[in-house]
């Protein structure tokens, strides 16, 4: 097996788990601005996007402030994980949970 391979059969497995496993929705849902990059997919602690999208994201989405211990790229897709707070208030408005704001927050 060539690397090429190798990596396209990484890619396509990443894809098929997203698709599998995640639900996939507009940004404006998660409450962000529509210019944030069309669709991602999400679950309970995750927002993925391609990326090629990611750009847009983190420009209208404000996810160049995720703490980088929470963004992985693998093949080509990005994984934001909601141990950063950014990250998890857009899962809550996402599937609508409410949460107690805390003072000392940073992004």
């Amino acid at each position: 097996m060539s690397t090429f391979e190798f990596l396209y059969d990484i890619d396509d497995k990443i894809f098929d788990y997203v698709k599998t496993n995640l639900t996939e929705t507009y940004v404006d849902k998660l409450g962000l601005d529509p210019r944030a990059g069309g669709f991602v997919w999400v679950d309970e602690d995750t927002i993925v996007v391609r990326k090629g999208s990611d750009g847009s994201l983190q420009y209208y989405g404000g996810f160049e402030y995720v703490n980088k211990e929470y963004r992985r790229e693998m093949g080509d897709y990005v994984f934001y994980f909601g141990d950063d707070s950014r990250v998890r208030r857009h899962l809550d408005i996402f599937y609508d949970i409410e949460r107690p704001e805390e003072e000392d927050e940073e992004d």
